[in-house]
């Protein structure tokens, strides 16, 4: 283990992605960077530019970026892994876009302010606006086989990890409760899941420490 893997990240790290070897860091100053696994830098500006870019998700050679602006608008941008521009508006009219997660063909995306997770396919089209609703400011979001694992914040302000099916039925919505209390303002960001067999158990059951907490400016 190593507490400082990746340091120096200009404007402070926001989400992160796995893929391979490969680490994908999308930063508080617009930028996405990459790095290896060991923590060598790769390209701290594979894409910049960007307003906000809140959640991260690799798929083969795509990225998939939620991206905010100062107002709350939002969009989801479509990138090579060497960084190229596929379509930096491949959904748009979002509100507050934070986590993303993909699966097969179908990209899920918590919206923050308005407490819901909505389902697209990776070339664009809605499959489900309103696929789970009701959530406390929904943040981080992974796909593990057919399940969705969610963070977001209750009314007791209690960040927790909730399960949910990638249908939008409830599994468990307080699957890990992180922390809690009327003075905690914190809000989980985000975190990822490795579905390799050696790593699985030891992952799954350490998922609160994977969690980054910062506060929503």
């Amino acid at each position: 283990m190593n507490a400082s893997l990746i340091t120096g990240v200009a404007g402070g790290p926001w989400a992160i992605a796995a893929s391979g070897t490969n680490l994908y860091v999308a930063t508080q100053s617009g930028t996405i960077g990459l790095y290896t696994t060991s923590g060598a830098t790769v390209n701290a500006s594979l894409i910049t530019g960007l307003d906000s870019p809140e959640g991260i998700a690799v798929l083969g050679d795509k990225l998939f970026v939620t991206d905010t602006d100062n107002q709350g608008l939002g969009r989801i941008g479509e990138y090579t892994t060497s960084g190229a521009i596929v379509n930096a508006s491949l959904i748009t009219g979002l509100y507050t876009p934070w986590g993303i997660a993909v699966s097969g063909d179908k990209l899920f995306v918590t919206d923050y302010l308005e407490g819901k997770v909505s389902e697209y396919t990776t070339s664009g089209a809605t499959v489900n606006d309103l696929l789970i609703t009701g959530l406390g400011a929904p943040s981080g979001i992974a796909v593990l086989g057919t399940d969705l694992n969610l963070l977001s914040n209750g009314s007791d302000t209690a960040s927790r990890i909730g399960e949910y099916t990638t249908s939008g039925a409830t599994v468990n919505g307080t699957f890990i409760k992180v922390s809690g209390g009327p003075n905690d303002r914190r809000v989980a960001s985000g975190f990822a899941i490795v579905p390799e067999p050696s790593t699985l158990a030891l992952l799954a059951a350490g998922a609160a420490a994977l969690l980054v907490f910062r506060r929503r400016r």
